[in-house]
């Protein structure tokens, strides 16, 4: 058995109910700290709510997002086909070298 064969996970309920813990404790995060350090840099305290609104989503966003690709990128290349990821079919053509010139 190599190493990626016996490090292949699957996807599992445990995993989809850890990922939507784990997405909620983001936004959590992600509101308190925006409102916190509004509060904190506005010296008025008159920051519209939407603005707060769409700062920690765009910040919970980010944070996601890398916690997506984090483990997507810890499980290895044999979970990929199992959430749906496929190499390219595009061939990537290779780069001519530019003359130097004197």
């Amino acid at each position: 058995m190599t190493e990626t064969a016996s490090r292949h996970q699957r996807l599992t309920i445990k995993g989809g109910i850890l990922a939507i813990v784990i997405m909620y404790a983001c936004q959590l995060l992600a509101g308190i700290a925006i409102s916190y350090g509004f509060k904190f840099f506005s010296p008025t305290n008159k920051v519209p709510l939407e603005i707060l609104g769409l700062t920690s989503a765009l910040l919970s966003g980010i944070m996601i997002i890398t916690f997506f690709w984090w483990d997507i990128r810890r499980s290895g290349q044999p979970f990929y086909p199992e959430i749906g990821l496929q190499p390219s079919k595009i061939k990537k053509r290779k780069r001519k070298k530019k003359p130097k010139s004197l």
